[in-house]
């Protein structure tokens, strides 16, 4: 198909939609016909219109990159001065917008009441901000200490909120987690990753697959940079590097098992050449119920009732 022809009457026919609909106040379906305009022609009346409608439907984020966009080409008018300050604290961008108003004071672009009251807007928006924070904190901690009485899923899905959480605040709060059998083993590994990356510098016991350890976050790799990861997945380009197709399947799947027991791999994968071989092998026949041969050491049959084992761990 070629490329769509937009005929110059369009640009017309689509402002004056859009007029009609903001004339009956429906600012949704005026918008429509406002996008449409501004994708053939991006003419200052039509982002002005197309910013103002965004801000009536607090849709703060794209208003603030149409005004980006217009400042980035040098064409910012007086109008967009104050627009723009008042976007930058609405999408909580709030350095950024101290900056700028700190830039503003003193110059002629804003009035003294207009620089007041963006001062003001910020500092309300600021403390609308933080008591939303300490809420959602709050919530948080409370969802942490009970985690053992969620599900899997929800235990799982809270693992992104705890980028809320300061690190001395993580650190009160995780450990409490890891020595709780009712929490999913998956659930503390990904946890345990946010101690790592903070470089948590205290001590708990950490349980997986039976294996119990004193552990401490700061002297651990995070998962990525671990030895035993990085060199089990070399095996696995390796041995599998001339038949892709395995490899792309196999690989998400060997990664996630690593997970699993992270940080106790080390402990576990006694060879990594060996392992990759035996995971390959399993994962060829597709059962985890394969019998063991002669071909098998003893060490082999070792390694295999551990993936097993990992395979069969929930999830």
């Amino acid at each position: 198909m070629g490329e769509k022809i937009e005929f110059p009457n369009n640009y017309s026919m689509y402002l004056k939609k859009a007029e009609q609909y903001l004339n009956l106040n429906e600012p949704i379906k005026a918008l429509h016909y406002i996008e449409l305009a501004y994708d053939i022609k991006q003419e200052p009346n039509i982002s002005t219109l197309y910013v103002s409608v965004l801000v009536q439907l607090e849709r703060y984020s794209e208003a603030l990159e149409i005004v980006e966009n217009i400042k980035g080409k040098n064409i910012m008018k007086t109008e967009y001065v104050s627009l723009y300050l008042f976007l930058l604290i609405k999408n909580k961008r709030f350095v950024q917008a101290e900056t700028y108003l700190t830039r503003l004071t003193g110059g002629d672009q804003l009035s003294i009441d207009e620089l007041s009251q963006m001062k003001k807007l910020l500092e309300e928006e600021i403390l609308i901000d933080e008591k939303e924070r300490h809420q959602a904190k709050n919530e948080l901690k409370k969802k942490l200490f009970a985690l053992a009485d969620l599900s899997r899923e929800e235990q799982l899905k809270i693992v992104d909120e705890v980028s809320l959480l300061t690190p001395d605040e993580l650190i009160n709060v995780i450990p409490f987690l890891m020595s709780n059998p009712f929490v999913d083993p998956l659930a503390k590994s990904f946890y345990l990753q946010n101690l790592v990356d903070i470089n948590a510098d205290v001590e708990f016991e950490f349980e997986t697959l039976g294996i119990t350890k004193i552990i401490n976050p700061s002297k651990l790799d995070s998962f990525n940079e671990e030895s035993i990861v990085v060199q089990v997945n070399e095996q696995l380009n390796m041995q599998l590097e001339k038949n892709p197709s395995m490899l792309m399947s196999i690989k998400p799947e060997l990664n996630f098992h690593l997970l699993k027991i992270y940080p106790f791999a080390k402990q576990i994968i006694e060879n990594p050449v060996e392992w990759v071989k035996l995971y390959i092998h399993l994962y060829s026949f597709e059962t985890e119920n394969l019998e063991f041969d002669s071909r098998f050491s003893a060490r082999e049959k070792k390694m295999m009732e551990w993936i097993k084992k990992i395979s069969k761990m929930e999830g």
